[in-house]
C-alpha cells in the first residue's frame, strides 16, 4: 500500500517530522523551549555544518532515544545546505 500511495516508510516520515519540529523550535517558531543544556559547539570542524549541536550523552536507553538527544544526533548528520535553511516552509519542502 505504501508503494501504491508513494509514501516513504513510517520511520522516515517520523524522522522528517522530528527534524521539522526541531527546526521550528531552534528558530522560535513554536512554543517549545529548547533546554539550556542543548548547546552549540564553540568550534565547528570541517566535517560538520555550522548549525550543529553538542550531542547529549545519556546513561539510559529511554532518554538516549527521546526527542532531544535522538534528534540532535540525526540533525548533526544533515547536509549543510539543508541544516542552514532558516525558513520553515523551505526546510520542510527540502526534506522531501
Amino acid at each position: 500500500m505504501l508503494e501504491h500511495l508513494n509514501w516513504p516508510p513510517l520511520q522516515q516520515r517520523r524522522k522528517q517530522k522530528r527534524f521539522i519540529t526541531f527546526h521550528k523550535a531552534i528558530n522560535n517558531r513554536v512554543p517549545i523551549e529548547i533546554p539550556e543544556y542543548v548547546q552549540r559547539p564553540s568550534y565547528t570542524g570541517t566535517r560538520s555544518h555550522s548549525n550543529t549541536y553538542i550531542e547529549i550523552r545519556a546513561n539510559y536507553e529511554q532518554y538516549k532515544n527521546s526527542f532531544i538527544p535522538r534528534t540532535i544526533r540525526d540533525w548533526n548528520s544533515l547536509p549543510p545546505d539543508l541544516a542552514q535553511v532558516s525558513a520553515a516552509d523551505d526546510f520542510r519542502d527540502r526534506m522531501h
